[in-house]
């Protein structure tokens, strides 16, 4: 994921997420979700790793897969945040 210019999530068949904050060029914004998603991955390995003792939560299976790419998509979105970025919603 890093080194994406736009996070886009697929909410639906027709509409995707952008991170918008205006007067931030390209390369900017760049910059940022590139810093924003190997923070945001390095917060979601050290929560969901294999050794990772949470009640209820076992092994390293596609159940903590999903938990831990969950995880990195709620730290991405706080980061882009703090940086003053809003999600948009793009009719498409």
């Amino acid at each position: 994921m890093a080194g994406l210019f736009f996070l886009a999530l697929g909410l639906s068949a027709c509409t995707t997420t952008v991170w918008q904050k205006p007067g931030v060029t390209g390369d900017v914004l760049q910059r940022d979700t590139a810093e924003c998603d190997r923070q945001a991955d390095r917060q979601a390995r050290a929560a969901w790793d294999p050794g990772h003792a949470t009640p209820g939560v076992r092994g390293s299976g596609a159940g903590v897969q999903q938990l831990r790419q969950m995880e990195h998509r709620r730290r991405f979105a706080q980061c882009m945040r703090a940086k003053g970025y809003v999600e948009v919603q793009k009719d498409g």
